[in-house]
């Protein structure tokens, strides 16, 4: 049975030092989705790689939450135009 790692979001929050509210607005906005565990949310891990990517984007670049909406839906268009070509090669 595969295990899946998971960081609580508050203890992800304490470490990254970012608000609560940035990890709240990023559910709200559906770019992540956390898991319910015991009344916790956790962030899986596989995910951790985009929250930090949001987080550079956010805070270095000042991109507000409907932009980081944005660049994630033209992201994975890209990723599936990839995707075909390569099946059409």
């Amino acid at each position: 049975m595969k295990t899946t790692l998971k960081i609580n979001v508050n203890q992800f929050c304490k470490l990254y030092e970012v608000p609560n509210a940035f990890v709240t607005n990023l559910i709200e906005y559906k770019l992540i989705e956390p898991i319910e565990d015991g009344g916790e949310l956790y962030i899986i891990e596989n995910q951790l790689q985009h929250v930090e990517r949001y987080m550079r984007l956010h805070y270095d670049l000042n991109i507000n939450f409907e932009g980081l909406d944005v660049i994630n839906n033209l992201l994975l268009k890209i990723n599936q135009l990839e995707q075909e070509l390569n099946k059409l090669k």
